[in-house]
């Protein structure tokens, strides 16, 4: 498989080093405590969720258990989903990442399909890149000098400092002021940031779109395992967050979804991790 020379080097180079080298800033992160915290949901409260929500199949939550102790160490973690001109500056230097140039095997026949050539949609710079597969993804994060989150530092940060809740800002069920979802009728991605942030200071860390994490998709509890070479990667992802188009549940923090690495579709996105 052919990749450019330069995100060769990119690869080959330490996340300091990379940082370093294209002056990486902050200005737009959150910086997240290292913690201990107990991660998913345990398995008693299940008919207690499926009554909560109106959900009549368990299973819907069966691979958030078991409840399980994990530990982070600090790091940052984008204030907002990857826009679309974020997205647009990655492809102009890196011209193998190009919606009429990217490998085949790298997506899934939709890359960039609201993109006309090197442009994105007249109006929507502010709003999160979709139509990327989880390949792209990486690549971006990396050429950023930083990384994917894994799922147990997405479902901590989306938490924003708050414990035992169902949402990034409580337990109070999602309306059409706190998050872009199935109710609000919108049918499609807003612009970043039109919702209230949680206690980190994130942004939609519920609803707007999917946003794809480093783990493969796996049974709790696995270890995170994003891996260096990639573009060899074969597995499934994890996603979290849920979409314009998704219900209450999908909005929950503990919730998982998953992807194939190469499924580029319009309700999924990405935001970008960084070790401190």
């Amino acid at each position: 498989m052919k990749i450019g020379l330069e995100l060769c080097v990119i690869l080959a180079l330490s996340p300091a080093a990379i940082a370093q080298r294209s002056g990486v800033a902050t200005a737009n992160m959150a910086m997240i405590p290292g913690a201990t915290y107990e991660m998913g949901t345990n398995a008693a409260e299940v008919p207690m969720l499926m009554e909560k929500f109106g959900v009549k199949r368990a299973e819907l939550f069966a691979e958030e258990s078991p409840r399980h102790r994990v530990t982070i160490r600090s790091f940052y973690l984008d204030r907002t989903e990857v826009t679309n001109e974020q997205f647009k500056r990655f492809v102009e230097q890196h011209a193998e990442w190009q919606k009429d140039k990217i490998a085949a095997e790298l997506h899934n026949g939709k890359y960039l399909q609201d993109w006309s050539g090197s442009d994105f949609p007249a109006g929507k710079e502010k709003y999160p890149v979709v139509f990327v597969s989880w390949y792209a993804a990486t690549a971006f994060c990396q050429a950023q000098g930083k990384r994917l989150p894994t799922e147990a530092e997405w479902e901590y940060a989306a938490r924003g400092g708050l414990k035992e809740k169902a949402f990034p800002w409580g337990d109070e069920m999602p309306d059409k002021t706190r998050a872009n979802f199935g109710a609000s009728g919108l049918k499609a991605p807003t612009a970043v940031a039109s919702y209230p942030a949680n206690g980190y200071g994130l942004f939609d860390m519920a609803g707007n779109v999917w946003e794809f994490l480093a783990d493969e998709w796996q049974k709790y509890p696995g270890k995170a395992n994003g891996k260096a070479d990639y573009l060899q990667v074969k597995t499934r992802r994890a996603l979290r967050g849920g979409s314009f188009g998704g219900s209450p549940v999908n909005l929950r923090v503990a919730y998982r979804d998953s992807h194939a690495p190469e499924n580029a579709v319009e309700h999924v996105g990405f935001r970008c991790a960084m070790n401190r």
